[in-house]
């Protein structure tokens, strides 16, 4: 009996550690999902950094690209100024002090005519040479007009040539602005991005305590069922060795009890007493 007693509180001892080996495995993977759960949401912050460095290198490149540009760019636009301020000065002098009242064709016609009137017409030499005064005079008006038309026909030239050049300087001028304002975009957002990253950083390195908490759980956790699994084996050896100690105690005691029939059976039948069908199978079973 006390030997029973015993092996039912070992049984009952096996009983609780199971149930606590039991209660510990879901606490150790509920501590292994938790870390995992940490890992991984660490994993998406560093994800984020790697995709905004990633995107801040390319916005710098962007920007310094930008940059150069610009300063050539502005080059060109110097360049242009600088004809800009030539064809003005070249304008300038082209442009006559004194207007002609007249045009050259105007000028023209009164040469022709009075050259007619000395050719065909009978004047007298004091009237031909007040004539030819005023033809002399003439002639140098038209002269100056034609001057005037020359340099009137430069001067357009010049001026077609001046809005050209100054288009193309507008127009330079418009890509610098525009050039300029997106290289200063890229630059703000590249800015905002390495803000972004430092507190990216931080969050991420926040994480750690937090799985290796985990981590210490999960390891002390497991520690605690290696300890309890020795337990267990200890404790289910020593039942597996009850038991056969009691089931050879029970055969000896059978074979015992067996021997001490056989002996009986075998007195009554050298007595010639009537055996039984339980003698027979005492007889039986010694066989």
């Amino acid at each position: 009996m006390p030997q029973a007693h015993e092996n039912g509180n070992t049984k009952q001892k096996i009983e609780e550690l199971r149930n606590s080996i039991k209660a510990l495995q879901n606490e150790s993977r509920q501590a292994s999902i938790d870390r995992n759960s940490l890992v991984q949401q660490q994993k998406a912050v560093r994800k984020q950094i790697s995709t905004l460095i990633s995107e801040t290198q390319q916005l710098r490149k962007t920007r310094d690209e930008l940059t150069s540009e610009v300063k050539a760019e502005k080059g060109k636009r110097t360049e242009l100024n600088s004809q800009i301020k030539e064809k003005v000065t070249e304008i300038k002098t082209l442009s006559p002090s004194k207007k002609s009242e007249r045009n050259a064709a105007q000028i023209k016609y009164e040469i022709n005519r009075i050259n007619k009137k000395i050719e065909t017409e009978c004047v007298s030499f004091e009237k031909e040479k007040q004539l030819m005064k005023v033809l002399h005079g003439l002639e140098k008006e038209y002269a100056a007009a034609m001057k005037e038309r020359e340099a009137f026909a430069q001067k357009k030239e010049v001026s077609g040539e001046l809005g050209n050049i100054r288009k193309n300087a507008d127009q330079i001028h418009a890509t610098i602005q525009e050039k300029a304002k997106l290289s200063q975009e890229s630059h703000e957002k590249a800015v905002t991005n390495s803000k972004k990253i430092d507190e990216l950083i931080k969050q991420a390195e926040e994480y750690n305590p937090q799985i290796d908490e985990k981590e210490k759980i999960f390891n002390e956790l497991n520690s605690k069922l290696d300890e309890q699994f020795k337990q267990l084996r200890a404790l289910t050896g020593e039942v597996h060795k009850a038991n056969e100690d009691f089931r050879k105690q029970k055969e000896n005691a059978n074979k015992k009890t067996l021997s001490e029939k056989r002996a009986e059976v075998e007195e009554k039948f050298k007595k010639g007493l009537k055996l039984t069908t339980e003698d027979f199978l005492v007889m039986q079973s010694s066989e």
